[in-house]
This record gives C-alpha cells, sequence and structure tokens, in this order.
C-alpha cells in the first residue's frame, strides 16, 4: 500500500485550485497529481497542521465545503503524541547536525516557518508515508534522511480528440 503526505502548497494548488497567476502550471499539474495518486489507490495523509494553514488563509464561509473535501478524501493526520515525538527527535538532529542553523540564515526563513515545516513532517513520519510531496527546499532539507521530500512529478494525461465518428476510416477498409 501506497502512504503519501502533502503538503500545503500541493493541497492549495490540487485541491483548491487556488495560487499566484505564475502558479497556474503548478495549480494544473497538482491537480493531475492528486488524480494520479486516486487512479493508484495510494492513501493520501494531509497533516492536519496543513488544514489548519490553509483554513486560516480562506473566507470562513468556505470552511466547512473544504472541511468535508479533505475529509472525505484524504486521510487527515493528527498531530498527535507520536507525531510531537516525531517532530521532537527530528528537530534535536537538525540541531545537531546543524542544518538548522542553515536553515535559519536563508532569507525569508525564520524559526516559525521551519517549525512549521517539521510539524508537517512529523505526523507523516510518524504514519510511516513513504513521501512528503511539497515543492519547499527548506522542507526537504528539514525532513534529512527521516522521510524523502519529493516534487509533484509531471503526469500527463491522455487527452482525447473530438474527431466525429464519421470522420475515422473504418478498421481495414481506408474508408470513412
Amino acid at each position: 500500500m501506497e502512504l503519501v503526505a502533502l503538503d500545503s502548497m500541493v493541497v492549495l494548488w490540487g485541491v483548491l485550485s487556488q495560487g499566484k497567476e505564475s502558479d497556474a502550471p503548478l495549480i494544473e499539474r497538482a491537480g493531475r497529481f492528486i488524480r494520479s495518486l486516486d487512479e493508484r489507490n495510494a492513501t493520501v495523509l494531509i497533516p492536519s497542521i496543513v488544514v489548519g494553514e490553509l483554513m486560516a488563509g480562506l473566507a470562513p464561509n468556505l470552511h466547512e465545503a473544504f472541511l468535508k473535501t479533505v475529509g472525505s478524501r484524504f486521510v487527515v493526520a493528527p498531530y498527535d503524541l507520536p507525531a510531537a515525538a516525531e517532530y521532537a527527535r527530528l528537530w534535536r538532529e537538525r540541531h545537531a547536525d546543524g542544518v538548522l542553523k542553515g536553515i535559519l540564515e536563508e532569507p525569508k526563513s525564520s524559526r516559525s516557518r521551519a517549525m512549521a515545516d517539521a510539524m508537517v513532517l512529523a505526523p507523516a513520519i510518524a504514519r510511516k508515508a513513504t513521501a512528503v510531496y511539497s515543492h519547499d527546499e527548506p522542507m526537504a532539507r528539514m525532513a534529512g534522511d527521516r522521510i524523502r521530500v519529493l516534487k509533484m512529478p509531471l503526469v500527463v494525461e491522455q487527452t482525447v480528440l473530438p474527431f466525429p465518428p464519421t470522420a475515422v476510416p473504418k478498421k481495414g477498409t481506408g474508408q470513412k
């Protein structure tokens, strides 16, 4: 059984179909990627931290529909005691190996952002997901070798060409 987790931007793009104008290709890509996960019967975790983060940016009148969609299509992984233990382990490891210091020294980085990344990773690690899909490079470094952090793959969907039935030659005759 394939068990994967999604970071907030993948959910924002693929479930809510939202983002900046420049994110339009990623919105389409995320939608195709999530459909491909459905088609191969993957179990998809969305950490509860991600749900809260996204709801904070949604209009309150959209909360109920968002919760219904997420609750019916995905497994919401709570930030519970096993996740808290993984968070602490991850934070200590990245502090000890100097990766955390490097992340915090980057422009646009902050301790709260690094903590949020670790809190998204922790439930996925606790539930033994094989990967977290994210386009967040600092998150990938925060994960270290504890869990793979992967960018969404390009998924190509077969399109059906809209030929009328009479325009297609009959098999073997070369005629319409």
